[in-house]
């Protein structure tokens, strides 16, 4: 997918059906994405309710937790862009890591 750590997840309802992580997220330790979750990030809830069912094209942005879309051993900030598809009802989100968490130590 990406040398970028980062992650594609779709989700219907508000709750994670599936998705993708890139493998230089995985060598972070984020493994897989979190199916049947229901993700506790505000912007992603205020998007995905906005027009509930989905009938129009949306986007929108937010930051969350990575922990909050994907089994982490440890978490890190992100930044999450949504795009809401009509006639699929699905929200896709992609994830993708802030550059300052790219820096830390634990990623050495």
């Amino acid at each position: 997918m990406t040398n970028f750590p980062c992650a594609t997840i779709a989700a219907l309802d508000g709750i994670i059906k599936f998705g993708w992580v890139s493998g230089s997220l995985q060598k972070r330790g984020g493994y897989k994405v979190r199916r049947g979750h229901k993700p506790l990030s505000k912007n992603f809830r205020e998007v995905a309710a906005a027009d509930f069912p989905v009938r129009s094209y949306r986007e929108g942005t937010g930051d969350a937790e990575s922990d909050d879309w994907i089994e982490m051993q440890e978490g890190f900030d992100t930044s999450e862009y949504y795009f809401a598809i009509p006639h699929s009802g699905y929200v896709w989100v992609l994830i993708v890591c802030n550059e300052s968490d790219l820096e830390d130590d634990r990623f050495e």
